[in-house]
C-alpha cells in the first residue's frame, strides 16, 4: 500500500510544513520513497504528496507525484491496476507516449482521453487524487468494492484529502468534533459505514464513487454498482457454472501476482485462502506462504495451513502468538485504527502482517470469500436457498476435481 495525501487552498498558499505533517502521518505506508508538489497561485493552491511501497516499476520513473509530459495533470495512486498493459498498449496505438513503467502512468493518458469516464476501464483496486490544472478540477477516484480507502473534509477555505483519517487530522482547518450519528451507527453494525466517519466533518468517499472539486464546489457521483439481476440458473448445467468459477479465480489470481517485488500468501488452512494459494501455485514457482498460530490449542489451525502448504509445494513460515503479545496489541489499537472497529480479527491479520513484512510487500488472501460466496449466516436468509446451494456445490467441485493434481487438505473439502 502506499499513502496518498494533500489539500486545496482557496485563499492562502499552501503551506509545506503542514503537507510534511500529513504524510508523516502516512508514513507507515510508504517506507519505499516519499515526494510532494506544490503549485501556489492568486486563484487557488494545490499540493499533493505521496509515502511510496514500491510495487510495479521500482525505478525513480514511478515517483508520484507523477505528471503527464505538459505538466498540466498531476496524480497521487494508492494501489494496482491490473489490466494496466492492456490499456497501455491501447493508448499507445493513439499516440500517448509513457515515460515509466508503472500503472499509475497509465491513469493519466486515460484521463487524457476519457476523462473521468477512465474510471470505467479501471479494473483493480485503487484510490487516486488527479489534478487537471487546465480545468482546475480536482478529481478523486476510488475502486468498485473499495479496497482502497480515501477520505476527504471540505472546509470553507478548500478541501483536505487523505489515505487516512490521521493525516487529515493534521490540517489546522479539522474539527475534531464526535459525530453522534455515526457513533450510533457503530454501536449497532460494529463499524462505521461510509461516507460518514466517527468526525462529524471527515467523510469516506465511498466504493464505485468519484468526487470532483472545482471553483469551491464538490459533486459526487456514481460509476459502478453490484448489478442486481435475476440471472436464470437453469439454462446452464452445473459443470458450465463450475469450470467458469474455475476460470474467473484462475485469472483474478493470475493477475494479482503480477509485481516487480515477490508475492507471498497469507494461508490460514480454510477454504478460501486454501482456494488462492492452489490458484496461485499452478501460476508461480517458489512461492512462500505466512501463518500465525496460537499457543491456546482450541484455537490454532495452523497445522491445517502447514498440510495446504506441503500439499502445494509452498514453502511455508508459522509464527505461534502467546495472549501476552495479544494483549499488547490492543494497547496499540488506537494507533493503528482511525476510527472504533469492533472486529477482532484485527489483533491476529495485524500479528500476522507484521509477521510477512520481514520478507514480503505483497501478500493474497482469502479475505472476500464468505461475502462473495453467501457463507455469513446474517445474510444468508436473504439469498434463495437454490442460489446459495449452486454456489456452494461448485466450490466443492473445484475442491475435488480442480486440483487433483495438488493436494487439498480434507478439511478444507468438507467445509461446504
Amino acid at each position: 500500500m502506499c499513502g496518498i495525501y494533500g489539500y486545496i487552498s482557496l485563499k492562502e498558499p499552501i503551506e509545506p510544513e503542514t503537507l510534511r505533517r500529513m504524510g508523516h502521518a502516512l508514513k507507515h505506508r510508504g517506507p519505499d520513497d516519499e515526494a510532494e508538489w506544490i503549485q501556489n497561485s492568486t486563484e487557488m493552491s494545490i499540493g499533493l504528496g505521496h509515502k511510496r511501497l514500491s510495487i510495479i516499476d521500482l525505478s525513480p520513473a514511478g515517483r508520484q507525484p507523477m505528471a503527464n509530459e505538459d505538466e498540466t495533470i498531476w496524480i497521487v495512486f494508492n494501489g494496482e491496476i491490473y489490466n494496466f498493459k492492456d490499456l497501455r498498449k491501447e493508448l499507445e496505438k493513439k499516440g500517448h507516449r509513457f515515460r515509466s513503467n508503472s500503472d499509475t502512468e497509465v491513469i493519466i493518458h486515460l484521463y487524457e482521453e476519457r476523462g473521468t469516464q477512465c474510471l470505467e476501464s479501471l479494473r483493480g483496486m485503487f484510490a487516486f487524487a488527479l489534478w487537471d490544472n487546465k480545468t482546475k478540477t480536482l478529481f478523486l477516484g476510488r475502486d468498485r468494492i473499495g479496497k482502497k480507502p480515501i477520505h476527504y473534509s471540505v472546509t470553507p477555505s478548500g478541501i483536505v484529502f487523505a489515505s487516512e483519517i490521521k493525516a487529515l487530522l493534521q490540517h489546522p482547518d479539522m474539527i475534531r468534533e464526535l459525530d453522534l450519528k455515526s457513533l450510533s451507527k457503530y454501536l449497532t453494525y460494529e463499524y462505521v459505514p461510509a461516507p460518514d466517519t466517527i468526525f462529524k466533518s471527515i467523510k469516506k468517499l465511498e466504493p464505485g464513487h468519484y468526487l470532483l472539486y472545482r471553483h469551491g464546489k464538490v459533486s459526487l457521483s456514481k460509476y459502478w454498482d453490484i448489478p442486481i439481476e435475476d440471472y436464470p440458473i437453469a439454462d446452464r448445467t452445473e459443470e458450465q457454472y463450475t469450470e467458469e468459477l474455475r476460470e474467473i479465480l484462475d485469472k483474478a489470481v493470475r493477475d494479482r501476482l503480477v509485481a516487480d517485488v515477490p508475492v507471498g500468501l497469507f494461508v490460514s488452512g480454510g477454504i478460501d485462502s486454501g482456494l488462492v494459494a492452489a490458484f496461485a501455485a499452478r501460476a508461480s514457482q517458489q512461492l512462500e506462504c505466512f501463518t500465525i498460530g496460537f499457543d491456546e490449542p482450541s484455537f490454532d489451525e495452523s497445522r491445517y495451513a502447514l498440510q495446504i502448504a506441503q500439499g502445494l509445494g509452498i514453502k511455508p513460515h508459522v509464527k505461534i502468538f502467546h495472549a501476552q503479545e495479544m494483549l499488547r496489541m490492543v494497547e496499540r489499537l488506537p494507533d493503528v485504527l482511525d476510527e472504533p472497529l469492533a472486529d477482532p480479527s484485527i489483533l491476529p491479520l495485524y500479528l500476522l502482517s507484521q509477521f510477512a513484512s520481514h520478507k514480503m510487500k505483497v501478500v493474497l488472501s482469502g479475505d472476500g470469500g464468505d461475502e462473495l460466496f453467501l457463507r455469513c449466516a446474517a445474510r444468508v436468509h436473504e439469498v434463495s436457498p437454490q442460489r446459495t446451494g449452486v454456489q456452494s456445490t461448485c466450490i466443492s467441485r473445484i475442491l475435488e476435481h480442480g486440483f487433483q493434481d495438488q493436494a487439498v487438505p480434507q478439511r478444507s473439502r468438507g467445509l461446504f
